[in-house]
């Protein structure tokens, strides 16, 4: 699941400050008009008094996703340096940029370089503008256009279109009356991203705005109120590098160095057993593509959790899913303990979304991979669990470096000769996926030539349609992986439409090695297994169910495949399979029942309003 918070909190504020603009970087056409711009506006919020601020510092009382607490803001306008802090007690952490290096830091006190560009191109957006560099630009290099003014809301506003140097564009919006900054504007990875201010108010000569609401891209709004505002305090260097790790909160029981769990693999996800304060066992799904820890609202009944607030989040399907807040005093695998950990309670999985297993809890992904050097042997059917101090590469296999973004590994690779930037999601039970960026720029629905479309999944938020074709090669690092299904991605929404990321890796690849990830080291290592030459084998039925109450619902079928031969359409409820009722099936296992070999008829009781009638499917490969 791809975060934002502490891009939206480093957004939550931006006012003006004063300089003349670089004339080479402005047409001769336009230069008068964004020059008195500029002028008025730094006059407006303060004049030359802003050429006399070094640092700031603004204590904020925040509210966010339902959750009330504090922000405390950092900024060196001088040196290009800032760093905020949060505390909304059932979850906290920090973000920060010291003019070389963007960090987060989770609510465990855990921290970590962010190396996407995304994360590098939105910090590089925030550090234009805390530094106010479109009135003093011998800070922060940027081309500047004066686009005119706009109409909203009953509202005359004049914008500029800022594209700082290594950073992405965004608008600022001047209120035509006050020359005060109204709005501020940004397409971020998932969507806009609004930033509403108002409220201004004196402070040592200087007007700043006290007010300040954050419309986010999932249509949950942020609101962020100023307390308390300093100027020109002396800051120490230390408030903008990466915190350093804090005290374990996690152990291993009788001083083990590492722990081996068994792992069940279905369809091509990863589950492994655990146990919440106490209770359990539960199925926990291994997502590497997953951020913080998230349950069921189900299980969180059980437990009696105190659930709090609520913010909606996108994933790999159109739509939004609702998560909320709590804690649990431990998470247990095995002989591996993790205490005191900040979850969540999400809507996100429901059937559809997840392989209708039982005892089924909920998804844990980077707080597992932060802590732990993670092997999973899916030969064995194992998942251990290696403390990163006592890790000793063995130097087989292939070693592949990735980069983190935001809390997901990204590695290079190459499919059919187009090289691109993959994130490694095992959640995603596929081989690889390719995104709308990277399909576009590469032209590949030409060059692949998918033969149909189809849903070929179930996000959050919806269905994921896709164009289905094979590549010839994949290759990672110096593996060479051939003839694998590859889904062209058609969704304009979501994770799967990120312009920053040019696809996913999934379990149908990782499972041809024994991987272990070494997130302190920042590798992957590959050993092949005995997967290693199975061929991918796609649905051969040409159809996409999802599992309800005593039957399965067709949600998809492919024309002119086998499903479709045989008369089933979309809408079509499965009451029978081969003479089994449905609710005595289980969707793992009526997935790898219909990839079963080429010609194997399948006898279906379908029900299509008030009849039944029966089919017979002949499987086939369609792709």
């Amino acid at each position: 699941m791809r975060r934002l918070f502490f891009l939206l909190l480093t957004m939550a504020y931006t006012i003006p400050g004063g300089a003349p603009v670089t004339p080479s970087m402005i047409s001769v056409q336009e230069r008068a008009t964004l020059q008195e711009v500029l002028a008025r506006t730094k006059a407006a919020a303060g004049g030359a008094a802003w050429d006399k601020i070094h640092t700031m510092r603004i204590r904020w009382e925040a509210e966010e996703g339902g959750l009330k607490g504090t922000v405390d803001e950092t900024d060196d306008l001088v040196a290009v340096r800032y760093a905020d802090a949060w505390d909304f007690g059932l979850r906290s952490g920090a973000f920060g940029f010291n003019g070389k290096i963007v960090w987060s830091q989770d609510s465990s006190g855990l921290s970590q370089v962010q190396e996407g560009s995304d994360a590098h191109e939105g910090a590089t957006n925030e550090a234009y503008r805390r530094s106010l560099a479109y009135w003093f630009p011998e800070r922060w290099r940027a081309k500047l256009e004066y686009k005119g003014e706009e109409q909203d809301e009953g509202l005359r506003f004049f914008v500029l279109k800022v594209i700082p140097e290594r950073g992405r564009p965004f608008e600022l919006w001047f209120d035509s009356k006050t020359y005060l900054l109204a709005r501020i504007v940004e397409m971020t990875a998932i969507g806009p991203l609004r930033v509403f201010l108002s409220d201004y108010r004196e402070s040592d000569n200087l007007r700043v705005a006290f007010h300040v609401r954050v419309q986010l891209p999932t249509g949950s709004e942020n609101v962020y109120r100023a307390e308390k505002i300093e100027f020109n305090s002396r800051v120490a260097d230390s408030r903008f590098n990466i915190p350093g790790p804090p005290p374990p909160d996690f152990r291993l029981r009788r001083n083990a160095s590492l722990v081996t769990l068994p792992m069940e693999l279905i369809n091509n996800h990863i589950y492994v057993s655990g146990w919440l304060n106490g209770q359990g066992p539960f199925r926990f799904l291994v997502d590497t593509g997953w951020g913080t820890t998230s349950i069921t609202p189900e299980v969180a009944k059980r437990l009696r959790l105190v659930v709090q607030g609520t913010q909606k989040t996108m994933g790999a399907g159109e739509g939004t899913a609702e998560n909320r807040f709590t804690k649990v005093a431990s998470i247990r695998f095995g002989d591996a303990q993790l205490r005191n950990q900040s979850i969540l309670v999400t809507s996100a999985f429901d059937g559809r979304t997840r392989d209708a297993v039982g005892n089924f809890a909920g998804l844990i992904g980077y707080e597992l991979f932060k802590r732990f050097v993670v092997k999973l042997d899916f030969e064995r059917r194992t998942l251990t669990l290696i403390l990163p101090s006592r890790f000793l590469p063995r130097g087989r296999g292939t070693i592949i470096p990735f980069k983190l973004s935001n809390t997901i590994p990204m590695v290079s690779g190459e499919v059919d000769g187009f090289k691109g930037e993959f994130i490694v999601d095992s959640g995603f039970p596929g081989s690889v996926i390719l995104y709308q960026s990277f399909i576009a720029k590469n032209d590949l629905l030409t060059k692949f030539r998918p033969k149909f479309e189809a849903i070929t999944g179930w996000g959050i938020g919806g269905p994921v349609r896709n164009a289905v074709t094979r590549a010839r090669i994949f290759r990672l690092g110096k593996e060479t992986i051939p003839d694998l299904v590859v889904p062209l991605s058609s969704l304009k929404k979501g994770t799967l439409a990120n312009p920053y990321l040019d696809g996913a890796i999934g379990s149908e690849l990782l499972r041809r090695f024994t991987v272990t990830f070494d997130y302190s080291r920042r590798e992957i290592h590959l050993e092949r297994n005995t997967n290693y030459d199975e061929p991918e084998i796609f649905d051969r039925s040409g159809m996409y169910l999802n599992k309800r109450p005593g039957w399965f619902e067709v949600v998809d079928v492919v024309k002119g495949g086998p499903a479709h031969e045989a008369g089933v359409r979309a809408g079509d409820r499965i009451i029978s399979m081969d003479g089994k009722k449905a609710s005595a099936l289980t969707m793992p296992e009526v997935r790898s029942k219909l990839r079963g070999p080429v010609t194997t008829r399948i006898s279906l009781v379908l029900q299509r309003g008030n009849s039944r009638h029966r089919v017979v499917i002949v499987l086939k490969d369609i792709v």
